[in-house]
């Protein structure tokens, strides 16, 4: 007989929202024409926070400063501070630690960034798209069932082509929010608590 297969992807709840935007940009002494990229995870080999590290040392001469908060902490954090003084890269890369106040980092940010080099499914990225932010990330696990390449942001493999869309999303305002509005749809169709629930409910008849 044949066999009926649904998938039910995880969800994330709607963010719950601390301090605003603009609080949060203050206190990290954001200029008004700064931009602000966040990746939120481990420090760990297989989170590629060094990949990053060579996107942003691509970045560095672009007219807009466009800052990297790491948001997470582990044993890497030390090497990877290195590679920062290394690369000169202060000005531009902050290590925030381990954080509690998740959705207000996402809130006052302009994109997401990921670039696992192995992952299942980030739930980090499904906060970002609820919170209605374009993603660059590397194809790691279900980032293909995730990110919608070139609708809600890019899926990229190499530090060249990570850089030149991250690159396209900071030097255009209007494709930046468009694609941010695009996060929240998909967010808000596909990834909710709600959904799974209703999903779950289907398959089990409850």
């Amino acid at each position: 007989a044949a066999m009926k297969i649904e998938w039910i992807p995880n969800a994330v709840p709607a963010p719950e929202i601390g301090r605003t935007r603009e609080a949060m940009r203050q206190a990290l002494g954001l200029k008004a024409d700064d931009l602000l990229a966040v990746t939120i995870g481990a420090l760990i080999p297989r989170k590629r926070i060094d990949f990053l590290l060579e996107v942003w040392d691509r970045l560095r001469t672009e007219p807009r400063r466009i800052r990297l908060a790491i948001v997470g902490d582990g044993p890497q954090r030390e090497e990877l501070e290195g590679l920062v003084r290394q690369w000169g890269l202060a000005e531009w890369v902050r290590f925030e630690g381990r954080r509690q106040d998740v959705a207000d980092w996402l809130n006052a940010a302009d994109l997401y960034v990921h670039a696992a080099r192995a992952e299942a499914c980030a739930y980090s990225i499904l906060e970002a798209l609820a919170a209605g932010l374009p993603v660059v990330t590397t194809p790691a696990g279900a980032a293909r069932e995730q990110v919608a390449d070139g609708e809600t942001g890019w899926i990229r493999e190499m530090p060249d082509t990570f850089a030149e869309a991250v690159r396209n999303l900071t030097r255009d305002d209007s494709l930046r929010r468009r694609m941010g509005k695009a996060s929240l749809a998909r967010w808000e169709a596909q990834f909710t608590l709600e959904k799974a629930v209703e999903a779950h409910r289907r398959i089990y008849g409850g």
